[in-house]
């Protein structure tokens, strides 16, 4: 499997340009990094973005990364516009004769693991949404998130998951129950 992945929505040719592109393609590039690939510019965005909303302390390396980033099993979808990292989204896989291990929320949230041992197939996590908190245009936010998700999504479908689960912010929950038909597992943590 190659290292870096592009690839563009279906919709690109409809869209119009981004804030920082000025042309009629679509706004920005998607990349799948795996983990040999270079994923330094997703962990200052991720360190960026959650220092903007006080989530993290600070820290000299301006970097933000756990050691769920170094599995074998995690996937960085990264958004580039311009050649810049704007936006970010983890995806972990588990395999069916994997521990709950490979799944960042599973520390957090016991109900994981019976999800897990009732779950027929492969599980998928996906946590660390990161988006420039210098874009401001609600618009151009709205479409990368969207997008970032639905490449999500599509990587879920195309690695036969049966199961999603979304790592999120209370403020969002309803979001993924009333959009997306989501169903919560685990009360909001820390």
């Amino acid at each position: 499997m190659p290292e870096k992945l592009t690839f563009r929505p279906q919709q690109a040719a409809a869209l119009a340009a981004g804030p920082l592109t000025g042309s009629k393609k679509f706004p920005f590039d998607l990349k799948v990094l795996t983990h040999g690939s270079d994923r330094d510019e997703v962990f200052a965005l991720r360190y960026r973005a959650y220092r903007d909303a006080w989530c993290i302390p600070l820290d000299a390396t301006e970097r933000y990364s756990d050691r769920y980033d170094d599995l074998k099993s995690t996937v960085l979808l990264a958004a580039y516009d311009a050649g810049v990292c704007i936006g970010a989204l983890r995806i972990n896989f588990s395999h069916p004769s994997q521990s709950c291990s490979t799944m960042p929320c599973a520390g957090l949230y016991p109900a994981v693991a019976g999800v897990k041992s009732a779950t027929p197939g492969r599980m998928v996590e996906m946590s660390r949404l990161s988006i420039d908190p210098t874009i401001t245009n609600t618009s151009y936010r709205t479409t990368l998130y969207a997008s970032l998700l639905r490449a999500g999504f599509m990587a879920a479908q195309a690695a036969n998951v049966s199961m999603i689960l979304i790592a999120t912010k209370p403020d969002w929950i309803r979001f993924y129950q009333y959009m997306l038909g989501f169903k919560t597992i685990g009360e909001p943590a820390t």
